[in-house]
């Protein structure tokens, strides 16, 4: 079965900080993300219909880029760690224009239709 994307994807292996349901933060690393989804990697990774926040510290913008999400698909990784992927709840326009920025600073050109 093929999966196809309402958006683009770009990778970033970035360390961000994940609160999932009411528990506290921990880390994990943000491996791609985009406009409608993420992957993420960590330790003891949460189930399917898990709510998360995702919180990114970036050098261009003030305050942590906050995306909120839903996991949709769980895998092993290795030694108690896994991925996840995360569909991300509609962006304000504020928080598009970080991330996309912020991705901009990756190298990145996200206006462009190929990723």
């Amino acid at each position: 079965m093929t999966h196809f994307r309402a958006t683009g994807r770009y990778v970033v292996d970035h360390r961000v900080t994940v609160r999932i349901g009411d528990s506290l933060e921990r880390h994990a690393t943000l491996d791609n993300v985009g406009l409608g989804g993420a992957r993420l990697s960590l330790e003891d990774p949460p189930s399917i219909g898990t709510v998360i926040r995702l919180r990114i510290n970036t050098a261009t913008a003030w305050e942590p880029i906050t995306l909120d999400g839903i996991v949709r698909w769980e895998g092993d990784l290795d030694a108690g760690r896994g991925r996840i992927g995360i569909e991300l709840a509609p962006l304000e326009a504020t928080t598009a224009l970080a991330l996309d920025s912020w991705l901009a600073t990756l190298g990145y050109d996200t206006q462009s239709s190929s990723d």
